[in-house]
């Protein structure tokens, strides 16, 4: 038993979709995700959350299984780690777990304003020029 894909970090826009990949070949136990480190159950529809389910196929006939993980929707207290884990069994005592990927929520701005300090702003080629922008109500990545 093996990852052949692991989840990886990503960031996205709040209000939007996103997919941890997660392949395991020969699998032997129960998959499911966790978020940091809470499990979120084996079952696929993960019917705790109407916005996280865990798409994909068993056995695909290479013997590798998809265990996706999809939220839908997302929102700020989405932002975690998830990792994807397959739990003991009889052949693999210690189980598998992938390291955790980590979701950054971000939030655009609602208000953008550029300001130069005074009316308007000229800009000439090779001249430095100050400008400020303010951005209310946001969330960037630090990525």
């Amino acid at each position: 038993m093996r990852f052949e894909q692991r989840p990886e970090n990503t960031s996205q826009l709040l209000g939007n979709s996103v997919v941890f990949r997660c392949r395991i070949r020969a699998v032997q136990g129960n998959v499911q995700w966790s978020k940091n480190s809470l499990l979120l159950g084996s079952d696929r529809n993960m019917q705790f959350s109407t916005r996280m389910s865990m798409p994909g196929e068993e056995d695909d006939g290479t013997g590798v299984s998809t265990y996706d993980l999809k939220i839908t929707n997302i929102q700020l207290g989405d932002q975690a780690g998830y990792s994807c884990q397959v739990s003991l069994s009889e052949q693999y005592p210690r189980g598998l777990r992938s390291e955790p990927a980590y979701l950054t929520v971000i939030v655009p701005p609602k208000n953008l304003t550029i300001s130069s300090g005074r009316d308007g702003v000229e800009v000439y080629l090779n001249t430095p020029t100050n400008i400020t922008c303010t951005a209310l109500q946001s969330r960037l990545c630090s990525c």
